[in-house]
């Protein structure tokens, strides 16, 4: 898909925050309402939540300079109106992503999309059909999760191959930034909507490549909860094949509640009590 994008906006990284960036802004695009509905059309979006925006809302078109993975992405976006903002240039709006590659293409939809030079560092109004150039802003190498880029692939279930996954801004635990993880397979870009891939967030989502566990927390001093999922791989049959497929299992389990706290582990098809206390708090922070 090639859009004519002509204007550059410079994407600072988070360490820049404090600097402004350079925006050169023009509005006087007349191909958005065609690129809007090229994207729309798009089998795998029809039904989606856009159906409730029409031609006439504002609408800001980003293109990314650097491919990401072999991927050109680009985006069209829906600033949120009502969304609760710090500053008053923070940008954070409902998208469709484009992603295409010699031999691929797929669109996402991003409910919350944000990137971090438009929600920490803008200080400009947008105006409707505006088009912007960034920069990419990948994710720290010994990162799982990347916190300020709106989107990036990491294998995330140790099986060799990177997912995408894309960042819902700051709608996780405490304003952490949730994510859904898809899986590129058959030329698509598969939704993975069981646990844990359907819970992560960058503030309480532990990885452990050497046990091939995810751990999921969430909580506060009254109440919290722990679950953690260990992959593992059983036999099934493909036509007259007998193949092997993996699969997560929720391996333990850790609670506390005022003063109460409970641990479970794993026997067979039941969750089994090892451990309660009076510890509550203590007893569960303690180890993370």
């Amino acid at each position: 898909m090639k859009y004519g994008l002509y204007i550059v906006a410079g994407l600072l990284a988070v360490g820049a925050c404090q600097s402004k960036p350079a925006h050169n802004m023009d509005s006087g695009i007349n191909a958005d309402s065609a690129l809007q509905e090229q994207i729309l059309l798009e089998d795998n979006l029809r039904g989606t939540a856009f159906e409730d925006l029409n031609i006439d809302n504002k609408r800001l078109f980003i293109r990314y300079n650097q491919p990401v993975e072999g991927y050109a992405v680009t985006g069209v976006c829906f600033p949120l109106a009502g969304y609760d903002r710090d500053r008053e240039h923070e940008f954070v709006g409902k998208a469709i992503l484009h992603f295409e590659s010699e031999d691929n293409h797929f669109d996402i939809y991003n409910e919350y999309f944000s990137d971090s030079t438009l929600y920490y560092v803008n200080e400009q109004s947008f105006v409707d059909g505006q088009v912007l150039h960034l920069d990419y802003l990948p994710k720290k190498a010994d990162e799982y999760l990347g916190y300020n880029t709106p989107f990036f692939f990491q294998d995330v279930d140790f099986d060799g191959e990177k997912e995408l996954l894309v960042n819902n801004w700051r709608c996780g635990i405490r304003h952490s930034n949730h994510y859904e993880v898809y899986k590129i397979e058959d030329r698509k870009a598969r939704l993975v909507t069981v646990p844990p891939f359907d819970e992560m967030d960058d503030s309480m989502t532990r990885f452990d490549s050497i046990q091939q566990t995810i751990r999921l927390v969430e909580g506060s001093a009254v109440e919290a909860y722990e679950r953690t999922y260990q992959k593992k791989c059983r036999q099934t049959m493909q036509g007259s094949q007998v193949v092997s497929e993996p699969y997560w299992e929720l391996a333990g389990a850790r609670y506390f509640y005022n003063d109460d706290y409970k641990e479970y582990v794993r026997q067979g098809d039941s969750l089994r009590l090892v451990r309660e206390t009076k510890g509550g708090y203590d007893d569960f922070w303690k180890e993370e």
